[in-house]
C-alpha cells in the first residue's frame, strides 16, 4: 500500500498478541518478563518510517558548512536519500557507513546532527567500554535475565523504525 500523503508512513514492529502470549508463557519470568511488558506498555504495535525528500537532501548538503571535512560521507548520506527517494513510501534507509578518525574530530557530533535533520531518534553506543555483544542485540530469551539490546530499546522508546545508531569506537 502506498501512504496517504497527508499520514506517514507506518511499519509493525511489534505484535503484541505474540509478546502477550510470551509473556504469559511460564518459561519467560523475571527481567525478561518484565521487558515483555514494557513492549506491551508502548503506545502501539507500530512506529512511523521517517520520509525524506529533496528539501531533507539540500539540508544535508548544508551540513558541510558545520563538518566540511564530511564531504564524501554527506555525499553518500545524498546519493542514500535519493534512492529512499524512489521507493513507494519514500522511507529513509541508508547503508552502513564506516567512518575512521581520531577521537574527537566529529564523527558522533555528525551522525547526530544528521539524525536531527532527517528527523529520527540517534543513539550512540560506546563499543571501546563494550563486554559482550547482547548490548546491541539483546540477551537470549533463554535466560531469565533475558534482556532487550540497544536496537529494540531505540525502537520501542522512539517515534520511528528507521533511527541512526552510531557503534562508536568499534
Amino acid at each position: 500500500k502506498q501512504p496517504k500523503a497527508d499520514r506517514p508512513a507506518r511499519v509493525k514492529v511489534f505484535d503484541f498478541d505474540v509478546i502477550n502470549a510470551a509473556k504469559n508463557d511460564a518459561q519467560y519470568r523475571g527481567r525478561l518478563a518484565d521487558n515483555l511488558g514494557l513492549i506491551l506498555k508502548t503506545e502501539s504495535e507500530y512506529r512511523e518510517l521517517a520520509r525524506v525528500d529533496d528539501v531533507i537532501a539540500e539540508q544535508v548538503l548544508e551540513l558541510a558548512k558545520c563538518f566540511p571535512n564530511f564531504a564524501p560521507t554527506i555525499e553518500h548520506v545524498v546519493e542514500q536519500i535519493a534512492l529512499s527517494s524512489l521507493t513507494d513510501d519514500k522511507a529513509f534507509a541508508m547503508r552502513p557507513v564506516l567512518l575512521t578518525g581520531p577521537p574527537g574530530v566529529g564523527k558522533t557530533a555528525f551522525f547526530q546532527a544528521l539524525a536531527e535533520v532527517i528527523g529520527v531518534q540517534f543513539k550512540s553506543v560506546d563499543m571501546a567500554s563494550m563486554t559482550s555483544g547482547f548490548v546491541i542485540g539483546g540477551s537470549s530469551s533463554k535466560w531469565s535475565d533475558g534482556s532487550e539490546g540497544v536496537v529494540l530499546n531505540v525502537i520501542r522508546t522512539g517515534q520511528h523504525a528507521n533511527p541512526i545508531i552510531l557503534l562508536d569506537e568499534v
